[in-house]
Formats: structure tokens, C-alpha cells, sequence
């Protein structure tokens, strides 16, 4: 009988010091991401802090003319802004040249669309959400980016595939090509 109480127990504590060492491994490990700039993740979590602390200034970008005063004209994409805007998101050096050139794909693809379908008020749509946020509602992100959790990391060669969550069921994927010795990101979702 005593025999099976310290087998009881000693599972327990095996169990408890595991889970504790888990969970201690992830905040560790949230708190390294940073400092580690060669990763994936530190990619992801410093282009997040950059996009925060330059959105108000990429947002005074006008991507779109026409519409709205003036609504006898329609909206339709500013491809020298948009040139701009892309630009500066290059700059950040956390972006490849695939995501940029995906976004101009969109610009592309989003003023074929107001050609056909004439709007001059209201937001333009493809325009009525943060373009690289894909939301209009992503303050969770902002307030809880040193406590993002890491769901899931994959690598593979030179790729490599992130979610975090961002306080709640806000999450965030990730996926990233290495360019030399440096990861960029391809895609956001």
C-alpha cells in the first residue's frame, strides 16, 4: 500500500516538474526571440514592432485617388503611391521580394476591380482593412507583442511557417523564405 502511494506520488511530481518546464521554456523562449535576430521568429516579432511603430506614417500614404469628396470622380488605385508605400515597406528589411511583389499584384488586381465596379464612396473595397494587418481591428497585436505564443513553428531548409496568438483567438501566420543568412517574410495572414 505504501508502495503504491509514492508511485502515485512520484508520477505526480514527475508530471508537475514537466508541465512547470514547459511552460517555462515557452516565456523563455518568447523573451530570447528578440535578441536572437537570425531566426524566423525574431523576423516576425521585430517586422511586427517596426509596422507598429511606423503605420501611422505608412498610413498618411494616399494608395487611392478620386471618390470621396469628390464624388463625381471614382476611386481607383495611385500606382505612384503605391510605389511609395512599397517602398517603404522594403525599407523595413523584414520583407521579401515576394511579399512586396504580391502587394503590387493586389494594387493591380484591386483597381481592375474599381474600373469594372464604379464606387466614389464609402471605403474602396480591398481598401477597408490594414493591407498588411488584413484586419481593421489588430490592437490586440500591438498590446501584447512582448506575450505573443508561439502555436506552431515549422522549418524546413530555407522555410519556414509561424502562428502566434496575440492575447485571446487573434492569431497571426507566418510564412518565411532565408535569403543568404537572413529569414524574410513572404506571407502574412
Amino acid at each position: 500500500m505504501r508502495k503504491q502511494g509514492f508511485c502515485k506520488l512520484s508520477i505526480l511530481v514527475t508530471m508537475i516538474a514537466a508541465c512547470s518546464g514547459t511552460e517555462k521554456k515557452q516565456d523563455i523562449d518568447n523573451a530570447q526571440i528578440v535578441s536572437n535576430t537570425n531566426s524566423p521568429d525574431s523576423t516576425v516579432i521585430n517586422f511586427l514592432k517596426w509596422y507598429r511603430d511606423n503605420e501611422e506614417r505608412l498610413s498618411k500614404i494616399q494608395l487611392i485617388k478620386g471618390g470621396w469628396p469628390d464624388t463625381t470622380t471614382f476611386y481607383s488605385v495611385d500606382f505612384n503611391q503605391t510605389e511609395k508605400y512599397l517602398l517603404e515597406l522594403s525599407k523595413s528589411n523584414f520583407l521579401s521580394e515576394k511579399f512586396i511583389s504580391d502587394l503590387r499584384d493586389y494594387f493591380k488586381t484591386s483597381n481592375e476591380y474599381l474600373i469594372q465596379h464604379h464606387e466614389n464612396d464609402g471605403p474602396p473595397s480591398g481598401f477597408d482593412a490594414d493591407l498588411i494587418m488584413k484586419s481593421q481591428d489588430y490592437d490586440d497585436v500591438w498590446t501584447n507583442i512582448d506575450r505573443a505564443k508561439k502555436l506552431s513553428k515549422d522549418i524546413s531548409s530555407n522555410k519556414a511557417n509561424l502562428k502566434f496568438q496575440f492575447a485571446g483567438n487573434y492569431t497571426l501566420k507566418f510564412s518565411l523564405s532565408k535569403t543568404g543568412n537572413k529569414w524574410l517574410i513572404d506571407l502574412l495572414d
